[in-house]
């Protein structure tokens, strides 16, 4: 399949996970989150995340975000090795 789509690091690094809130809980590294699961509920400080597409909280290093209207794109293009999990900005 040709296409004009490309993978790549984004640099919209945040702080804005709610981990009381989220599926998530601290690493042997206390700076470090992990998710707890194949598909964990994240939840989001809005503040951290309004406007962004793609994103990555600094604690979570290598777990990107996509918005909704981004992941619609991926699954439209039929590309693979992305996983849907919910995801809220409160």
């Amino acid at each position: 399949m040709e296409t004009d789509l490309y993978a790549f690091r984004p640099g919209n690094f945040v702080e804005g996970l709610i981990v009381e809130q989220s599926d998530a809980r601290a690493t042997r590294f206390p700076s470090l989150i992990h998710p707890i699961g194949m598909t964990p509920r994240l939840m989001w400080d809005s503040r951290a995340v309004s406007g962004l597409h793609v994103w990555c909280d600094r604690r979570m290093a290598g777990k990107y975000v996509f918005s909704d209207e981004i992941f619609d794109e991926v699954v439209r293009q039929d590309l693979s090795g992305y996983v849907a999990m919910e995801s809220r900005a409160m």
